[in-house]
Protein backbone atom coordinates (compact mmCIF):
# COMPACT_ATOMS: atom_id res chain seq x y z
CA UNK A 1 0.00 0.00 0.00
CA UNK A 2 1.43 3.33 -0.74
CA UNK A 3 2.19 5.80 2.14
CA UNK A 4 -0.53 8.49 1.41
CA UNK A 5 -3.15 5.69 1.24
CA UNK A 6 -1.80 4.57 4.36
CA UNK A 7 -2.25 7.94 6.22
CA UNK A 8 -5.76 9.00 4.65
CA UNK A 9 -6.88 5.68 5.99
CA UNK A 10 -4.91 6.35 9.79
CA UNK A 11 -6.56 10.07 9.14
CA UNK A 12 -10.16 8.28 8.40
CA UNK A 13 -9.67 6.24 11.26
CA UNK A 14 -8.49 8.96 13.87
CA UNK A 15 -11.63 11.29 12.74
CA UNK A 16 -13.95 8.00 12.89
CA UNK A 17 -12.31 7.81 16.83
CA UNK A 18 -12.46 11.86 17.66
CA UNK A 19 -16.09 11.97 16.58
CA UNK A 20 -17.17 8.80 18.92
CA UNK A 21 -14.72 10.42 21.73
CA UNK A 22 -16.98 13.73 21.40
CA UNK A 23 -20.01 11.95 20.73
CA UNK A 24 -19.44 9.80 23.70
CA UNK A 25 -18.62 13.01 25.87
CA UNK A 26 -21.45 15.16 24.47
CA UNK A 27 -23.45 11.91 26.09
CA UNK A 28 -21.92 11.75 29.58
CA UNK A 29 -22.44 15.52 29.89
CA UNK A 30 -26.38 15.02 29.10
CA UNK A 31 -26.12 12.08 32.01
CA UNK A 32 -24.55 14.08 34.25
CA UNK A 33 -27.12 17.14 33.38
CA UNK A 34 -29.94 14.58 34.02
CA UNK A 35 -28.22 12.88 37.30
CA UNK A 36 -27.59 16.57 38.73
CA UNK A 37 -31.15 17.57 37.93
CA UNK A 38 -31.96 14.16 40.11
CA UNK A 39 -29.44 14.83 43.15
CA UNK A 40 -31.02 18.06 43.25
CA UNK A 41 -34.33 16.73 43.57
CA UNK A 42 -33.71 14.24 46.17
CA UNK A 43 -31.61 16.82 48.63
CA UNK A 44 -34.77 18.84 48.34
CA UNK A 45 -36.88 15.86 49.20
CA UNK A 46 -34.60 15.22 51.66
CA UNK A 47 -34.74 19.12 53.20
CA UNK A 48 -38.69 18.86 53.18
CA UNK A 49 -39.02 15.55 54.74
CA UNK A 50 -36.50 16.50 57.41
CA UNK A 51 -38.33 19.49 58.32
CA UNK A 52 -41.78 17.69 58.40
CA UNK A 53 -40.10 14.96 61.05
CA UNK A 54 -38.94 18.00 63.25
CA UNK A 55 -42.51 19.53 63.07
CA UNK A 56 -44.09 16.15 64.02
CA UNK A 57 -41.66 15.24 66.74
CA UNK A 58 -42.09 19.15 68.17
CA UNK A 59 -45.86 18.14 68.14
CA UNK A 60 -45.26 14.43 69.73
CA UNK A 61 -43.75 16.26 72.52
CA UNK A 62 -46.23 18.80 72.68
CA UNK A 63 -48.65 15.75 72.90
CA UNK A 64 -46.46 14.27 75.47
CA UNK A 65 -46.12 17.41 77.41
CA UNK A 66 -49.79 18.00 77.75
CA UNK A 67 -50.46 14.19 79.00
CA UNK A 68 -47.93 14.92 81.64
CA UNK A 69 -49.11 18.28 82.88
CA UNK A 70 -52.55 16.23 82.92
CA UNK A 71 -54.12 18.30 80.56
CA UNK A 72 -57.19 17.51 78.27
CA UNK A 73 -56.69 15.23 74.79
CA UNK A 74 -58.83 13.84 72.41
CA UNK A 75 -59.36 10.02 72.42
CA UNK A 76 -58.79 10.31 68.39
CA UNK A 77 -55.17 11.90 69.13
CA UNK A 78 -54.55 9.53 71.78
CA UNK A 79 -55.12 6.96 69.28
CA UNK A 80 -53.17 8.42 66.35
CA UNK A 81 -55.91 10.77 64.78
CA UNK A 82 -56.29 13.97 64.17
CA UNK A 83 -59.49 15.29 65.71
CA UNK A 84 -62.64 13.33 66.98
CA UNK A 85 -66.26 13.69 65.46
CA UNK A 86 -68.38 15.19 68.26
CA UNK A 87 -72.54 15.23 67.71
CA UNK A 88 -74.46 18.14 68.95
CA UNK A 89 -75.89 16.81 72.22
CA UNK A 90 -72.40 15.47 73.13
CA UNK A 91 -71.07 19.06 72.14
CA UNK A 92 -73.80 20.75 74.01
CA UNK A 93 -72.96 18.89 77.10
CA UNK A 94 -69.44 19.82 76.85
CA UNK A 95 -69.81 23.53 76.76
CA UNK A 96 -72.43 23.17 79.57
CA UNK A 97 -69.65 21.08 81.41
CA UNK A 98 -66.18 23.19 80.09
CA UNK A 99 -67.70 26.77 79.43
CA UNK A 100 -64.40 27.79 78.32
CA UNK A 101 -64.92 25.59 75.58
CA UNK A 102 -63.69 27.49 71.92
CA UNK A 103 -66.25 27.23 69.49
CA UNK A 104 -65.04 27.96 66.15
CA UNK A 105 -67.50 28.16 62.63
CA UNK A 106 -65.54 28.35 59.59
CA UNK A 107 -68.46 28.96 57.42
CA UNK A 108 -68.05 32.10 55.47
CA UNK A 109 -69.24 35.51 56.61
CA UNK A 110 -72.82 35.83 55.11
CA UNK A 111 -73.78 32.39 56.13
CA UNK A 112 -72.64 32.93 59.56
CA UNK A 113 -74.48 36.64 59.50
CA UNK A 114 -77.68 34.54 58.95
CA UNK A 115 -77.63 31.95 61.56
CA UNK A 116 -75.17 31.33 64.54
CA UNK A 117 -73.95 29.86 67.60
CA UNK A 118 -73.89 32.18 70.29
CA UNK A 119 -69.98 32.98 70.77
CA UNK A 120 -68.83 30.91 67.95
CA UNK A 121 -65.93 32.81 66.67
CA UNK A 122 -66.28 33.31 62.60
CA UNK A 123 -62.65 32.58 60.88
CA UNK A 124 -63.77 31.10 57.32
CA UNK A 125 -61.97 27.94 56.20
CA UNK A 126 -60.15 29.68 53.91
CA UNK A 127 -58.37 31.84 56.82
CA UNK A 128 -57.41 29.29 59.40
CA UNK A 129 -53.98 28.71 58.07
CA UNK A 130 -53.36 32.40 58.57
CA UNK A 131 -55.34 33.17 61.52
CA UNK A 132 -53.77 30.17 63.93
CA UNK A 133 -52.95 32.91 66.64
CA UNK A 134 -56.70 33.52 67.45
CA UNK A 135 -56.79 29.67 68.00
CA UNK A 136 -54.95 28.87 71.62
CA UNK A 137 -52.81 25.87 70.96
CA UNK A 138 -52.98 25.29 74.58
CA UNK A 139 -56.99 25.58 74.66
CA UNK A 140 -58.60 22.22 76.61
CA UNK A 141 -61.21 22.13 73.92
CA UNK A 142 -62.23 23.46 70.01
CA UNK A 143 -65.42 22.64 68.27
CA UNK A 144 -64.96 23.40 64.91
CA UNK A 145 -68.41 23.87 63.16
CA UNK A 146 -69.23 24.68 59.24
CA UNK A 147 -73.18 24.11 57.41
CA UNK A 148 -72.90 20.29 57.43
CA UNK A 149 -69.73 19.45 58.60
CA UNK A 150 -67.35 18.38 55.73
CA UNK A 151 -65.06 22.14 56.02
CA UNK A 152 -65.17 22.07 59.57
CA UNK A 153 -63.47 18.26 59.17
CA UNK A 154 -60.87 20.20 56.75
CA UNK A 155 -60.19 22.48 59.63
CA UNK A 156 -59.87 20.13 62.65
CA UNK A 157 -56.99 18.14 59.93
CA UNK A 158 -55.42 21.00 59.34
CA UNK A 159 -54.62 23.02 62.86
CA UNK A 160 -53.93 18.74 63.91
CA UNK A 161 -51.49 18.57 61.48
CA UNK A 162 -49.77 21.28 62.88
CA UNK A 163 -50.30 20.18 66.61
CA UNK A 164 -53.63 20.84 67.90
CA UNK A 165 -54.89 17.83 69.87
CA UNK A 166 -58.19 19.30 70.89
CA UNK A 167 -59.99 19.23 68.04
CA UNK A 168 -63.91 18.30 67.57
CA UNK A 169 -65.86 18.24 64.65
CA UNK A 170 -68.91 18.96 64.99
CA UNK A 171 -70.68 16.26 63.19
CA UNK A 172 -73.34 17.55 60.93
CA UNK A 173 -72.84 20.76 61.16
CA UNK A 174 -75.05 24.03 62.54
CA UNK A 175 -77.89 22.15 60.92
CA UNK A 176 -77.35 19.46 63.98
CA UNK A 177 -77.02 21.77 66.63
CA UNK A 178 -79.75 21.02 69.56
CA UNK A 179 -79.01 24.18 71.21
CA UNK A 180 -79.55 28.34 70.84
CA UNK A 181 -78.94 30.19 67.83
CA UNK A 182 -78.78 33.64 66.89
CA UNK A 183 -80.61 34.59 63.32
CA UNK A 184 -80.02 37.48 61.25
Amino acid sequence: METQTILAVVSFLALAAALLALRSASVSKSRTGTLERKLKTLEEDAARSGSQQKEQLENQGRLLRRVAQGKHVTDAVLSGGLFDEIDGEAALEMIRRHPDTLIIDVREPHEHAVVRIPGARLIPLGEVGGRTAEIPQDADRIIMHCAAGGRSAQACAQLGVQGYVNLYNLAGGIGRWPGEVRRG
